[in-house]
């Protein structure tokens, strides 16, 4: 059984969307959360409607926050599996089937990454320049089982990962949590923690999982305020002294260098100029530490 958990806030027509891509699924094997952090459209009717006894809707009685209700996520939980799906993502048919079949072949991993499709606002299928760097960056077919150095090692040169897509063990889940520090690199921080505790990742080709990248979502809207770079700066800094500790000498060299981050910083210099040329000093200082 899957769980799978969406905290909401956001576009309520892709979150309709997104429910109905579940219910699509191949594999009766799931059932559905959303819980809704106050968002100012009322989306209660639409579930109550539903009729679906599989699909949980709650409402926070105040708005926790995107950390806070990642964690309130992870707490409710209680399947073998559990999945973060966003709430503008889509699952594609086959979806839990594929996740199901690759833990029972391979009862040794915690967590797995399936194929993803990248989909813009307008439900095309599109390629931007950020999903062709994690496409060379991903592991070829022949390494999918990843762990432990050479897993944070990969990671830590470019996040190839696409966060609503991983499924995860939930009795390993239940021994992190969500670092109250981060809002745009809470996903990886958890993950590193996972990695550092001896979790194992299982890559998959399979495209099962339906991505959506368009310019009102957080990690989008985060670029040009500064927030994004300054939690990497921090996260890269706390993971070379923590690869340090483990012995990881590559993987630490990796975070101090973390060359794709700062590439990626250079890459919107231009926009930055455009949209706002205040963001342009802190981009510059990010790409030169």
């Amino acid at each position: 059984m899957i769980d799978i958990m969406i905290p909401f806030w956001g576009e309520p027509e892709y979150l309709y969307r997104a429910v109905r891509s579940v219910q699509n699924q191949t594999s009766e094997s799931w059932r559905l959360t959303v819980v809704d952090d106050g968002y100012p459209e009322d989306v209660k009717p639409f579930f109550h409607n539903l009729n679906d006894r599989r699909i949980s809707y709650m409402r926070n009685s105040t708005n926790l926050g995107i950390t806070k209700n990642f964690q309130r996520c992870l707490d409710l939980t209680s399947a073998d599996y559990t999945v973060f799906m966003g709430c503008d993502d889509e699952l594609l048919p086959g979806y839990v089937e594929k996740i199901e079949k690759c833990f029972t072949r391979n009862p040794g991993i915690d967590m797995v990454q399936p194929g993803v499709e990248i989909i813009d606002e307008h439900d095309v299928n599109h390629s931007p320049l950020v999903d062709g760097i994690k496409k060379l960056l991903r592991p070829r077919r022949g390494t999918s089982d990843l762990h432990g150095e050479s897993l944070a090692k990969s990671l830590l040169r470019g996040n190839w990962l696409y966060w609503p897509s991983l499924c995860f063990r939930t009795a390993s889940l239940k021994l992190v949590r969500f670092p109250e520090n981060y809002s745009v690199l809470l996903d990886l921080s958890l993950i590193f923690d996972l990695i550092c505790s001896g979790s194992r990742l299982e890559v998959i080709q399979d495209v099962v999982f339906r991505y959506r990248r368009h310019g009102e979502s957080l990690s989008s809207s985060t670029l040009f305020d500064g927030v994004r770079f300054e939690e990497e700066t921090n996260f890269f800094k706390t993971q070379a002294a923590r690869m340090r500790d483990l012995g990881w000498r590559g993987a630490e060299r990796e975070a101090r260098l973390h060359l794709t981050s700062r590439a990626h910083s250079v890459m919107i210099l231009p926009a930055a100029l455009r949209r706002d040329p205040h963001a342009v000093s802190w981009l510059v200082k990010h790409a030169l530490t």
